[in-house]
């Protein structure tokens, strides 16, 4: 657990360590919006 809490707050240094959810909706939030940019990068060239 203190390894995992370790990944989390390198990961997202802004974010409480007590909100695993809400870290879990901002990685997936990040990775969606990383994936859209690239398919509108690939559609305009």
């Amino acid at each position: 657990m203190t390894a995992r809490a370790k990944r989390v707050s390198i990961h997202l240094p802004g974010t409480a360590p007590g909100a695993p959810r809400r870290n879990t909706l901002v990685v997936l939030g990040y990775l969606l919006g990383l994936v859209v940019f690239v398919g509108v990068l690939f559609a305009l060239f």
